[in-house]
């Protein structure tokens, strides 16, 4: 049985919305690491073997947790499944929140999440041999992730011991990984 929190405007699932502000998290840290050892990457001059399975490694993590809650449906954990009692009502309103972060019309924001679910799926999740697509740009995902982690914020104020802003933690995420890179990169 899951409890649920009251919030001003909706009933909201405690465990989802739990699972879901930890995988934007981890969505934020991956994405934040991935991208500083790719900027450093030509730079590094020991364990590049390592550091190459460490930079594809996040990104793939990215990818897979940014999918768990704004990819396919079914996913448990999807921002959809946040509400039950007013599903709809939270689902138009966080739509509108991803058009807006994306800068998408309804199809370019279709378009968008079928190329990266899809990349998901083929790549990510199945390894289908004939897949043979583009790397997906997560900048837009990044985007979708923070101004969703920050609409559920608004859901839950006021509360103790409020998260920082995912754009924030991507921050503090990216000058983590600068300091253990340092010691990799002929300078930094």
């Amino acid at each position: 049985m899951s409890s649920t929190l009251i919030t001003q405007k909706f009933w909201l699932n405690k465990e989802v919305v739990e699972i879901q502000l930890d995988l934007l998290d981890s969505f934020a840290k991956s994405l934040a690491y991935y991208r500083a050892i790719h900027q450093d990457y030509k730079r590094i001059v020991a364990c590049k073997e390592y550091w190459c399975h460490t930079m594809n490694t996040c990104y793939l993590r990215a990818l897979n947790d940014w999918c768990i809650v704004f990819g396919p449906n079914s996913n448990e954990s999807h921002w959809k499944k946040v509400s039950t009692e007013h599903a709809r009502e939270v689902s138009d309103e966080v739509r509108k929140v991803i058009l807006c972060a994306g800068e998408f019309h309804e199809q370019e924001w279709t378009e968008y999440w079928q190329n990266l679910t899809e990349f998901r799926h083929k790549y990510v999740a199945h390894r289908i041999p004939d897949y043979r697509e583009h790397v997906p740009h997560l900048t837009k995902a990044f985007d979708i992730s923070v101004a969703y982690f920050e609409w559920l914020k608004v859901q839950l104020r006021p509360c103790q011991n409020e998260p920082k802003a995912l754009n924030v933690l991507y921050s503090e995420y990216q000058i983590e990984i600068i300091v253990v890179l340092k010691n990799y990169v002929d300078r930094i």
